[in-house]
């Protein structure tokens, strides 16, 4: 399938958009998710010799990913607006244009968002808060 859109760097702006849609999806059951046994155990993974391994860091934020996957598409309708709202700025597509792709586009943009290095750093740190 060829891809219909790019995706910019993220940068600080885009933070604000995440934590609505965060908020939307529940901080709660973020956290919940951040702070699981599968979680901590995986972060404690990445320790080697007191020096943080980076392999097993990017496996953690790989993990978080898909965990987080999983739940913002469990929330998409509750954040729809957000969602549409952040793809748009990311990819320079009006809303709209973003609501009519096809839903196998949809989803590989969102997917797109999460294998993305910023997004990946910024819930690497998020995890950090949640030690």
């Amino acid at each position: 399938m060829e891809k219909t859109y790019t995706l910019r760097t993220m940068n600080a702006n885009d933070l604000f958009m995440m934590m609505r849609i965060i908020n939307k999806i529940g901080i709660g059951e973020v956290k919940k998710m951040l702070s699981s046994a599968e979680i901590k155990k995986l972060l404690a993974d990445t320790m080697k010799d007191g020096k943080i391994d980076d392999n097993a860091a990017s496996a953690v934020g790989m993990q978080v990913m898909i965990e987080l996957a999983c739940l913002v598409t469990s929330h998409i309708p509750d954040c729809q607006s957000e969602i549409y709202d952040f793809l748009s700025a990311l990819s320079g597509m009006t809303v709209q244009e973003v609501a009519e792709q096809d839903m196998a586009v949809f989803v590989e943009m969102i997917m797109d968002v999460f294998k993305k290095q910023e997004f990946k750093d910024f819930f690497q740190h998020l995890v950090e808060l949640f030690k």
